[in-house]
């Protein structure tokens, strides 16, 4: 006889986004240890994966978090888009469009195939936004938060706005899954 441990998966995953950890890691463990915490502090089963092994992840239905990723990886983002189509709910939160290269052009056009969100503008950097829920939507509570961008919903349900009305929660039916985004970065 062998021992012969055997992995399963947890239904939550922590995604990892590679270039940015590998970019600027320093600035991103702060949130990935507030997230891990709060998961832990609750009682949470989860794991965590780099954003470029999602093709790994056996089939779900799992909860993807995406924290923050800030830079443009199409291939992490059509990988995310496939999860959600087969059946995987994942929250993004923050940016995902900033060129990896220095100089590079921000890649907005990425927004609305995962997201469902166009693209408008941006916040000052450090800004302090108002937010509310939606009418019908019982669940969240009004706040003031960090939102990045300025969107308008293109295919996706707005869940929260700021007081000029622009989208900064928002969830999409993508597949048999579920995207939801929120533009607050904190």
């Amino acid at each position: 006889r062998h021992f012969q441990p055997e992995f399963h998966f947890p239904k939550t995953l922590v995604v990892l986004p590679k270039a940015r950890v590998e970019k600027d890691e320093a600035a991103y463990m702060p949130l990935l240890l507030g997230v891990l915490n709060t998961l832990f502090d609750r009682g949470v089963q989860f794991a965590t994966i780099d954003d470029t092994d999602l093709d790994r992840i056996p089939a779900g239905p799992h909860v993807l978090i995406y924290l923050d990723p800030e830079y443009a990886a199409q291939e992490a983002l059509a990988k995310l888009v496939a999860r959600a189509e087969a059946g995987d709910d994942v929250f993004v939160t923050g940016d995902f469009s900033q060129a990896l290269e220095a100089g590079g052009a921000r890649q907005t056009e990425l927004f609305p195939p995962l997201a469902g969100l166009r693209w408008l503008g941006d916040y000052a950097r450090g800004s302090e936004i108002p937010m509310a829920p939606t009418p019908g939507q019982g669940t969240l509570n009004p706040y003031i938060g960090h939102p990045r961008s300025l969107f308008e919903a293109e295919g996706a349900h707005v869940l929260a706005r700021d007081s000029g009305g622009h989208a900064v929660i928002a969830m999409r039916g993508l597949g048999s899954g579920h995207v939801f985004f929120s533009s607050d970065s904190g």
